[in-house]
């Protein structure tokens, strides 16, 4: 996933929608990765009307995800893994 290096924001989307995709509300979008310096930050907006609800965050170098919306993620691959 991390290639050797840091998470990119091309990434830190792809982990942010699958994340949003199997912890959050399906009536819910995510914003494009905001850079925090150590992790990658998105925006999630619930409803219709898009309220902000929450983030998720993206650990540059582990990859882990982390959300007041739902459990910490601390391996990324367990999120394409089939139960």
């Amino acid at each position: 996933l991390m290639n050797g290096g840091e998470i990119t924001a091309n990434q830190a989307m792809a982990l942010s929608m699958l994340y949003q995709q199997k912890y959050i509300a399906l009536e819910s979008t995510i914003g494009q990765p905001v850079d925090k310096g150590d992790y990658w930050e998105t925006v999630v907006y619930v409803g219709v009307a898009g309220v902000p609800s929450g983030t998720i965050r993206i650990d540059k170098m582990r990859g882990s995800l982390s959300s007041n919306l739902g459990p910490t993620i601390d391996d990324p691959a367990t999120l394409v893994k089939k139960p």
